[in-house]
């Protein structure tokens, strides 16, 4: 058997690689610039003065069609209980297919594929033509609105039958709520998952899958690239974060195994992800191969609970993460290709009959942490075990199925292999009706608008209250209110209250250092001035880790310093309290939703009682 070699087509694949990976971190499925991505609202250039109140932050809105009323119980004592769906049963179509001595139509099932637009293209239905890819990713290039989406995927379902893909075409999003939200508007922005987990009531995750995957649906979107099972551990994680119900094993279960079973119910296939887990790592990515360095151990009793319930959920793919871990491989490579990882822990011992998808494989953790091009990245993991790799770039996609092509031909990849990955991913296809048409479902889009303002309601949490700020006391007469220009809201609703309210505003810290960094740090001189202070903060612990930018934690700690009786409010990560942690009073939000937002304001003035909960260890 001769040994696949390089090509003229993977050099030209290496321009193509480099030029992608530079750009594909703001269109994966936790693209940090994605994390921050607020729908809907312009960030100002220009600070405001104090006392200047600006207008309260957009929401993205529809026309409403009044069908789907979901009910939210915001109750910890509720519980959620899970049901099994059974695997799919092998269909003829699929034993048709395995039966087949040559395989070489079907290798582009193995193969998730980026496309480019906002609608149907001959360029696109040519590439899907070409490659009778598994499946595609949308991103935030390909969503405009529901209904825009709706009608693109439509035209794309209409081509892949032209071209007469097997058991259909997997139509995957990323839809992970507010900061992970691929539309430009239109579709309901939900709480991220922390949030959910401050409410302490799985079945909150699962009327929320509800909603949001009718909203999907709608769309037509048939999978969903979530929930999201990592259990962050590690504070100075930059790409999970908010992203993750919390650090309690058994609690991120409940609520993965609670949001799977709100889509599967709804006929959505979710993806679960990051396996086996991506929340104790400190590095993105994107950029480098992270190293898990946690033992064995460790990783069965933290990581992997949440998976093992999504399997038993009956969940039909597992995305595998691009990550380290020396106590499953000690070989140095990703996970997504591990076949230790894949084929004897995922697949071996954990009985998962599903389809094995990787997460995108131009990121940096693979072409420079790995040193690997993309097409012969495409091939290690699907020999690896993986049954399904996903690419998001249209021109690496075509030189990742021309080598696939090859290597299956040439004997690289095992036809044992091939038809293993064939019957899996068709198995699913078949087995939950991707191959037949349905109508788009009705959605009260009003309806479910309200939910979510109800859930963002539901989730802040009063961390800590020693110095018993919580309602603003009476005798503060004047304030300062410092908050992201985005969250107004907040000073315009103290202001309203009747108080004298100076506010100051700054940028969020996107994609570098906050620019008012320097204001931020001057601010505690004027102390003296006010009878107490109400400091929003955003990510400020991770703003220092990532940009070297102190300025919010020098703010808050100035204050504390100056004796002024202090307010602090974590927008987005709970863990910027690890930046200031002798602070009195201190409110976590989990994101800045208006069902958040207005909590948060409701609070201070006595009329909320913070019902939220911390679902991350902050003492250890």
């Amino acid at each position: 058997m001769r040994r696949f070699r390089p090509t003229a087509l993977v050099i030209l694949s290496f321009i193509f690689t480099i030029i992608v990976v530079l750009g594909v971190a703001t269109i994966l499925d936790f693209a940090p610039l994605d994390l921050n991505r607020s729908p809907g609202r312009t960030e100002s250039a220009t600070p405001l003065a104090l006392s200047q109140i600006t207008a309260t932050p957009d929401q993205p809105t529809a026309t409403p069609t009044p069908t789907f009323t979901p009910t939210f119980t915001p109750t910890p004592t509720a519980t959620f209980t899970p049901s099994a769906t059974p695997t799919p049963t092998l269909h003829p179509e699929v034993e048709q297919v395995l039966e087949a001595e040559d395989l070489s139509d079907h290798v582009g099932q193995l193969l998730m594929v980026g496309i480019s637009g906002q609608d149907m293209t001959s360029q696109t239905c040519n590439l899907i033509h070409q490659i009778k890819p598994g499946g595609v990713i949308l991103t935030n290039s390909n969503a405009v609105t529901p209904w825009q989406l709706q009608s693109f995927t439509k035209a794309l379902r209409e081509c892949a039958e032209q071209a007469e893909i097997a058991g259909g075409l997997l139509i995957a999003l990323d839809h992970e709520g507010q900061f992970v939200y691929r539309y430009d508007s239109g579709a309901t922005w939900f709480p991220m998952a922390m949030a959910l987990g401050a409410t302490g009531n799985a079945q909150t995750a699962y009327e929320v899958a509800q909603a949001s995957g009718q909203e999907l649906k709608f769309s037509g979107v048939n999978t969903v690239l979530g929930p999201v099972a990592d259990v962050i551990t590690e504070p100075r994680n930059v790409v999970i974060s908010i992203r993750s119900f919390g650090s309690e094993p058994e609690d991120v279960a409940d609520f993965v195994a609670a949001m799977s079973r709100g889509y599967l119910d709804l006929g959505l296939l979710p993806a679960v992800k990051h396996f086996p887990g991506l929340g104790s790592v400190a590095l993105d990515p994107h950029e480098q191969l992270p190293v898990d360095e946690s033992s064995m151990e460790t990783i069965q009793q933290v990581h992997l609970p949440a998976f093992e319930r999504a399997i038993q959920e009956g969940i039909p793919i597992v995305m595998v993460s691009h990550t380290d871990y020396p106590a499953l491989d000690p070989s140095g490579i990703p996970s997504s290709m591990s076949s230790a990882i894949i084929e004897d822990l995922l697949k071996g011992e954990m009985g998962f009959e599903g389809i094995v998808l990787t997460d995108a494989i131009e990121m940096g953790a693979v072409v420079t942490g790995a040193g690997m091009l993309v097409d012969e990245a495409t091939i290690a993991a699907i020999n690896a075990g993986a049954d399904m790799v996903m690419v998001v770039s249209s021109s690496n996609a075509n030189f990742a199925y021309r080598n696939l092509q090859e290597a299956v031909q040439m004997g690289d990849i095992h036809s044992d292999r091939m038809r293993d990955a064939l019957r899996r991913i068709l198995s699913v296809k078949y087995g939950y009706g991707l191959d037949v048409s349905s109508p788009p479902p009705e959605v009260d889009w009003q309806a479910n608008a309200v939910f979510a303002r109800e859930v963002g309601r539901a989730a802040p949490a009063l961390v800590k209250d020693s110095d018993s700020l919580i309602p603003l006391p009476s005798e503060w007469k004047r304030i300062l209110v410092v908050c992201p220009y985005w969250y107004s809201s907040i000073p315009t609703a103290l202001q309203s209250s009747g108080r004298g309210v100076d506010y100051v505003g700054y940028s969020v810290p996107l994609a570098g250092p906050v620019p008012e960094a320097s204001t931020l740090r001057t601010l505690p001189n004027s102390a003296g001035a006010y009878d107490g202070a109400v400091l929003c903060t955003y990510d400020a612990y991770l703003t220092q880790l990532r940009f070297a930018d102190t300025s919010q934690l020098e703010m808050v700690q100035g204050f504390l310093d100056a004796g002024l009786p202090t307010i602090v409010i974590a927008l987005k990560s709970p863990y910027d309290l690890l930046g200031f942690p002798s602070v009195g009073t201190y409110l976590a939000t989990y994101g800045t939703t208006l069902g958040q937002l207005s909590a948060v304001a409701d609070v201070l003035l006595g009329e909320l009682e913070a019902a939220g909960i911390v679902p991350v260890d902050l003492e250890n």
